[in-house]
């Protein structure tokens, strides 16, 4: 059995940014990561080529460390004020990214460049899955059990994966521990919202689009058209992405994707034309939990003692007032303040070597 001083469940922006705080602070945590590559929600794919983000569209945010945080990137071409042109009366997901305060940003490679400018240098293992947590009764450490490999151990364990994921993971763990019975009733005050996305790819469209991203007013399934390519090089071919509404997205997501991506599309090409329902190419994604329900959120990130002396943790958007990406990236860095001012990080070997 491996042991660490701490392991963080979850690379997308929460689970990065708390191992860089903790890095920062001399503790260099593991972080395991089911998925092939990190980001999470701010994802990007690579279609005929070229980059489409068919996560998050762009990122937006007003707090200083947040902020510094991006400036940092240094291998992505910057599209500051992406997206300039917006069409349509709907809302977006975060209706105050427009009011002034946020400061609005894309890159032209992708929104991948940020979560992979965290995670560098770290220490994440990619494709790990996670399957149970056990509280050891003869040490003050959480067992970390992983598929296909020896288990984990380690003093701090920390969930930055969506509420509802952590919720599973954490219910076997509930009947031995009543520190870990106390957090689900909290953690199930977070709610989360499923987004499915459909991108459409156009060899030749009929008309230009003059605008970045589209938030149709009398729509029923769609929620967002965006105008993916306008972030890219100027020669390749028109590609949007579609985002669902939430009601339509929650009542579709157990159904062929067939019929939701082709639902979609067709309420699309209502606003634009008919041509939008016929693409050269169309590929889907479903995020089941693409961002927490307003209101539900928590105001700040979980700490506690488990009855062993082992500390369990949860950070993510759902732990932060901010909420979206730069809540994720907040509460990872609250979380880890937490943890210091606690005395719970571990003063064991990586500190030495770290320093």
């Amino acid at each position: 059995m491996d042991h660490t001083d701490a392991v963080i469940v979850g690379a997308g922006v929460a689970g990065l940014s708390l191992a860089v705080a903790l890095r920062e602070k001399g503790t260099e945590p593991l972080v395991l990561e089911r998925a092939p590559g990190v980001g999470g929600r701010c994802a990007t794919r690579r279609v005929q080529g070229r980059p489409v983000d068919h996560g998050v569209p762009f990122l937006h945010g007003r707090h200083p460390a947040f902020l510094a945080s991006l400036d940092a990137v240094e291998d992505g071409t910057r599209l500051d004020g992406w997206p300039a042109i917006r069409a349509g009366g709907g809302l977006p997901c975060q209706p105050e990214a427009f009011e002034g305060a946020d400061r609005l940003l894309a890159f032209r490679e992708g929104l991948t460049r940020f979560p992979k400018h965290l995670a560098r240098g770290r220490n994440v293992r990619l494709g790990v899955n996670v399957t149970a947590l056990r509280l050891l009764p003869d040490a003050a450490a959480i067992e970390v059990v992983v598929e296909g490999a020896a288990p984990l151990r380690a003093p701090v364990v920390a969930l930055t994966m969506p509420a509802p994921k952590a919720d599973q993971l954490l219910q076997p763990l509930a009947a031995a521990s009543r520190a870990v019975a106390g957090v689900l009733p909290l953690l199930r005050q977070i709610r989360t919202i499923p987004c499915l996305a459909v991108i459409a790819c156009y060899d030749a469209a009929p008309r230009a689009l003059e605008w970045d991203v589209c938030y149709p007013l009398s729509s029923t399934m769609v929620h967002a058209i965006i105008r993916d390519s306008a972030k890219r090089e100027a020669d390749g071919p028109l590609t949007l992405v579609v985002q669902g509404r939430p009601r339509f997205s929650r009542e579709y997501l157990a159904a062929p994707v067939e019929e939701w991506a082709g639902e979609l599309l067709w309420e699309a090409g209502e606003f634009l034309g008919d041509w939008v329902e016929r693409p050269s190419l169309r590929q889907e994604h479903a995020w089941h939990h693409a961002r927490v329900e307003p209101a539900t959120e928590l105001s700040a990130p979980i700490a506690t003692r488990l009855e062993n002396g082992a500390v369990l943790a949860l950070c993510g958007d759902g732990f932060s007032s901010a909420m979206g990406l730069e809540g994720a990236f907040l509460s990872g860095r609250s979380l880890a303040d937490r943890l210091e001012t606690e005395g719970v990080l571990p003063a064991a070997s990586t500190r030495k070597d770290s320093a």
